[in-house]
């Protein structure tokens, strides 16, 4: 009858764990017959020997033997499938003995691919009708390759970046030192966290620096290992002192600049960096270096000619690319003209900037310079007495000429140093514009005088500036005036001045100045001098009854020596003599020197005379002489007031 064994589970990494139970004497073709023998179960566990590896394959066959010692006869011999990716097989099978204990040889064959790939043998004790034996039946590689005596691995000594993959090849060797071929090997690393190896010899980095060892060890247990150095990979450049300094155009930075190659987990040592200068003349010394031991490597850097922002890349292979700038300044040692130099225009003008420019050795701009500006020559003025140069390394400032025509020079100088330029500039007087009057208008005097403050006017150019040396002509049209000089020079304030005498007729005078085209004209008043004569003007001679009021009024004018009417001059009227009587009283001369009176005659027929007398100077007189023509009798009504005459 059938009996079902334990497992038995082998010590191979994929194998599968086999189980052998014995078959009866009549399945193995013995005769026996039934129920006449006793019968045994039995386990056997296939061991590895110690100095087999473990197999990367499953066997898919066992090959069973038992024998009886001492003839070894067969009592079992059977191959028992393994079920692909099965890792056990139970066999369940009686073992018919001759007594009730019993020595036998138990042979295990492990079956690869057709090949037996291990063989063993044990003895082993089993009992009769008892519980299953187990027996452990040691087993050796006997496969391709089970009499290796060396293995070989290429390459032997070798390193590689730690990302990267190497293949190795293991060769096996006989104790001859014979080749053996289709000998299997197991490939095994040292450390898995540095990288793994394939079945094949294939080994992949994990990016980790470090040593690892590959391992070839045959199914026999024949091993070679062979060391792998891992490289660390670097991944970024980066900038770890020197960058972002400045230095004048063209000579070298102050400090060295270090990189660092880094890698994942930390700086790589031995890799190449390769350094380029974008600027012209700008270079690297080295322009190639190693990083050292701490993943550094320093070089020098020098300037190049333009000022301004300079760049410097740092190139390694499969790494992006890194950079460092640095500041090219302009130190300012030259000064040149721009713009400015030789104007001409009229004097007192303010010309256009003077404009220099301020560079370094390489022609590159100065900014921040100080220039300081001094008049060489002339009277002329300067707006500033230094200034600073702009962004673009200019500086400016602007010039008045002097008042008088001349040439004037202007120098520029290079604050700090002896660099510097001369600018002239030549003035002339230009032509006269217009005339202003200054003084002199509105004046007012007595006929025949000097008026007190003389007529002053001042030339100026197109542009008001004052015309030095220009000539002015000074005239009156009105009758007897005069103005002297005629002519005469402006001085360099553009100013000319002349004197004004009024005529003997009083009223509005106007005197002139011109010069060229342009003119002026100021206006004044002559007033009547002193009175000194006086006029009988009308009223004289006249008749009428008694006691009337004469029909024209009696008019005397008060005059000057030139017979200018003389307002406000004091007249005094008097009844001489005849026989009638009279008002009389005192009157001043109206604006043009007029005194008049309306006069009342007497009650008696007869001639009447009145006397106008200048109150002041030479108590000059003139007589109206009136006649009455009838008799009134009594005396006259109340005269009314004199009054004074107006003349319509």
């Amino acid at each position: 009858m059938m009996r079902s064994g334990p497992r038995v589970r082998s010590r191979f990494l994929r194998a599968a764990a086999l189980i052998a139970a014995a078959c009866a004497a009549a399945a193995c073709g013995e005769s026996a017959p039934a129920g006449t023998r006793p019968v045994a179960a039995l386990s056997l566990q296939p061991v590895l020997a110690r100095s087999a590896a473990v197999a990367p394959v499953s066997a898919s066959q066992i090959h069973i033997v038992i024998t009886r010692p001492p003839r070894n006869t067969p009592v079992v011999d059977t191959t028992v499938s393994v079920p692909p990716g099965a890792d056990s097989v139970v066999v369940t099978l009686d073992i018919p003995l001759q007594a009730g204990n019993e020595r036998l040889s138990a042979s295990l064959d492990l079956i690869g691919g057709g090949t037996v790939l291990y063989h063993g043998v044990q003895t082993i004790s089993v009992k009769a009708n008892g519980g299953a034996t187990a027996a452990a039946v040691t087993v050796a590689y006997v496969g391709p390759g089970a009499s290796a005596a060396r293995v070989l691995i290429a390459p032997a000594d070798t390193a590689i970046p730690a990302t990267a993959t190497a293949q190795f090849s293991a060769t096996v060797l006989d104790s001859a030192g014979t080749a053996l071929a289709n000998a299997p090997v197991v490939w095994n690393v040292s450390d898995p966290t540095l990288g793994a190896v394939s079945a094949g010899g294939a080994f992949a980095g994990a990016g980790r620096r470090g040593t690892v060892r590959i391992v070839a060890t045959t199914w026999s247990g024949v091993a070679d290992t062979v060391p792998l150095v891992l490289r660390p990979v670097a991944t970024r450049l980066a900038i770890v002192s020197g960058d972002g300094q400045s230095a004048p155009a063209g000579s070298p930075l102050p400090q060295p600049v270090v990189v660092e190659a880094d890698a994942i987990d930390g700086p790589v040592a031995g890799v190449v960096l390769h350094f380029a200068a974008a600027a012209a003349g700008a270079s690297v010394i080295p322009d190639s270096a190693v990083t050292d031991a701490a993943g550094r490597a320093t070089v020098r850097a020098a300037l190049g000619s333009v000022a301004g922002t300079q760049s410097f890349a740092v190139t390694a292979a499969g790494v992006p690319t890194a950079s460092f700038g640095a500041t090219a300044t302009a130190v300012a040692t030259a000064l040149s003209k721009v713009s400015g130099d030789v104007q001409v225009d009229s004097v007192g003008v303010t010309l256009n900037p003077f404009v220099v420019a301020v560079t370094d050795s390489f022609g590159n701009p100065a900014p921040g310079a100080t220039v300081n500006w001094t008049v060489v020559a002339g009277t002329g003025s300067l707006s500033a007495g230094t200034s600073t140069t702009d962004a673009s390394g200019k500086a400016s400032v602007l010039y008045t000429l002097s008042k008088t025509v001349r040439t004037d020079s202007v120098r520029a100088t290079l604050a700090g140093s002896k660099a510097s330029v001369v600018f002239t500039a030549a003035s002339f007087q230009r032509g006269v514009a217009a005339l202003a009057v200054i003084s002199g208008d509105g004046q007012s005097g007595a006929v025949g005088t000097t008026l007190p403050a003389s007529l002053v006017v001042e030339a100026t150019d197109a542009l008001g500036n004052p015309v030095a040396g220009a000539g002015v002509s000074f005239s009156t049209a009105s009758p007897g005036a005069s103005i002297a000089p005629s002519t005469a020079t402006t001085d360099p304030a553009g100013r000319a001045s002349a004197t004004l005498t009024l005529g003997t007729l009083a009223g509005t005078y106007t005197y002139g100045a011109a010069s060229g085209k342009a003119a002026v004209s100021v206006k004044a008043v002559a007033t009547a001098s002193v009175a000194t004569t006086l006029l009988k003007i009308s009223g004289d001679g006249q008749s009428d009854t008694a006691c009337a009021t004469l029909k024209n009024p009696l008019v005397v004018q008060a005059t000057d020596a030139f017979g200018n009417g003389v307002p406000g001059a004091g007249v005094l009227w008097a009844q001489v003599g005849g026989p009638g009587s009279h008002n009389s009283a005192a009157l001043t001369t109206d604006s043009i020197g007029y005194s008049a009176i309306a006069y009342q005659l007497p009650n008696t027929a007869g001639v009447d005379t009145l006397t106008a007398t200048l109150s002041l100077g030479r108590l000059q007189s003139v007589t109206f002489v009136a006649t009455i023509t009838t008799t009134h009798s009594g005396a006259c009504p109340a005269p009314s007031a004199v009054r004074a005459w107006v003349r319509r």
